[in-house]
């Protein structure tokens, strides 16, 4: 075999070119891997970063809930009278029948009957407190009294109510309405 300087150059050429293509793969091996697992890790943290966004979401939700029933507590507690302002509720369910031109007469005070006890949060516990009221008046007159009640200074509930014609006065109207008044345990004022 002779060897020309042409020959030479072409067999130093093919060499030379396996000789880079395999370290160019040798290279190229172990940089694909390392890019592989970074995109992998890559993913992860995406997918950490979105739960955490989610978790910001839902906290954030949760905060405004709690605020929200903090805010409704709030209102509850001034909507609210207290056990010890007992006098003060019969007073203002007294000048509440006046405005409405009902006769009205407490027939059963609240130390007569048990009152229950409703507990709406830790702090917010109210006195379940029966009256049975007597009323005497005009049809639209007790209709207006007792639709009125949800703007007096306590909450209250008619349970039941009864409504017959006047036995005294054949225009007028007589009734007996059991109502429950809700006051705060413990607050005074």
């Amino acid at each position: 075999m002779i060897r020309t300087p042409q020959h030479i150059l072409v067999v130093g050429a093919v060499g030379l070119a396996l000789l880079l293509g395999a370290s160019v793969r040798f290279v190229e091996v172990p940089l694909g891997h390392r890019i592989a697992r970074k995109w992998s890790r890559l993913h992860a943290v995406r997918a950490q970063s979105t739960a955490a966004r989610e978790l910001e979401r839902r906290l954030a939700e949760q905060q405004a809930r709690l605020q929200e029933t903090q805010a409704a507590l709030a209102a509850i507690k001034l909507h609210v009278g207290n056990v010890q302002g007992m006098a003060k509720a019969l007073e203002t369910l007294r000048q509440h029948a006046v405005r409405h031109h009902v006769d009205l007469t407490v027939t059963q005070q609240p130390a007569e009957q048990e009152a229950g006890v409703l507990t709406l949060a830790p702090d917010l516990v109210l006195h379940d407190v029966p009256l049975t009221l007597h009323l005497e008046g005009r049809y639209r007159d007790i209709g207006a009294f007792l639709g009125a009640l949800t703007s007096l200074p306590f909450v209250s509930t008619v349970r039941e109510w009864q409504i017959q014609h006047s036995t005294t006065h054949p225009t007028r109207l007589e009734g007996t309405v059991h109502l429950a008044l809700y006051l705060l345990q413990g607050s005074s004022s």
